[in-house]
């Protein structure tokens, strides 16, 4: 929208610093390989960072004596005039938008850049803000989803009614094809419910290849991801979940052990 060669934007980090999250022609501008126009440049974002006015900085221009290459002085270090506008949302500041732009334009015109950069920047912290409420909504919602199935999974006495609610709920609240639990008996594991089905037959060869990967990994007490390679996985397990894919023909799955305070696995 301004014809500009080039710009960036950058944004708050855990740290407190900022960091690069997009560019388009930064290498243009020589920060990359002046380590002390980079010093000069970072502390210029940081001051239109705590600030509400954005900024003007003419190109080789900035507080301090930029003219001595002062690691300690905010500046432009480049030959471009830098537009910069800082970014915030009901939390505070965000993050800068920077636009290189070529010197020389007359200083209306130089206004006119910032004026609609900080109109953008406006929009930018709206939305930010729009998604931290809908991210705080939906977790809200994950809670609350997270207790009725905490709830309702502890209604019934009997383990296998338990089971099927805890397969048929699980698949609702996890998202995915099929939740099956497998509960253990003595050494082996043997699955007792499975999602959508009220009845399956527990002898055929999937059903009995799923109760041993789950006994093998069972006898772990580590979780196991599979999402097409198993060569991380320990080699019982891997044996296990070969012949079960090769039966099923599985994209992915996830098998997690339930582990008793005492620390015996028993789903």
């Amino acid at each position: 929208a301004l014809a500009a060669p080039g710009g960036a934007v950058w944004t708050l980090a855990d740290t407190g610093g900022l960091q690069l999250t997009y560019q388009i022609n930064l290498r243009d501008t020589g920060l990359i390989e002046n380590p002390i126009g980079q010093s000069q440049h970072g502390r210029l974002l940081h001051q239109v960072l705590l600030g509400t006015d954005g900024a003007l900085v003419s190109a080789h221009s900035g507080s301090g004596d930029a003219s001595e290459n002062d690691p300690e002085a905010a500046a432009n270090p480049t030959d471009f005039l830098l537009v910069l506008a800082p970014v915030y949302n009901d939390q505070g500041p965000q993050g800068v938008v920077e636009i290189f732009q070529r010197p020389g334009a007359r200083i209306g015109t130089q206004r006119g850049y910032l004026r609609f950069l900080l109109q953008i920047c406006e929009f930018a912290g709206d939305y930010l803000k729009g998604r931290r409420l809908r991210h705080l909504a939906e977790k809200q919602t994950l809670w609350e989803q997270l207790e009725t199935f905490t709830r309702t999974a502890h209604e019934k006495l009997d383990v296998r009614e338990t089971a099927y609610t805890i397969a048929n709920e699980g698949r609702r609240l996890i998202g995915c094809d099929r939740v099956s639990v497998a509960i253990r008996h003595g050494g082996k594991c043997r699955i007792e419910a499975v999602s959508g089905q009220d009845t399956f037959d527990k002898r055929s060869n999937v059903t009995v290849l799923l109760g041993k990967l789950a006994t093998a990994v069972a006898k772990t007490g580590e979780d196991c991801w599979y999402a097409g390679d198993a060569s991380n996985l320990a080699p019982q397990v891997e044996e296990a979940l070969e012949a079960y894919v090769d039966e099923s023909h599985t994209k992915s799955l996830a098998i997690l052990p339930l582990v008793e305070p005492g620390g015996e696995v028993e789903l």
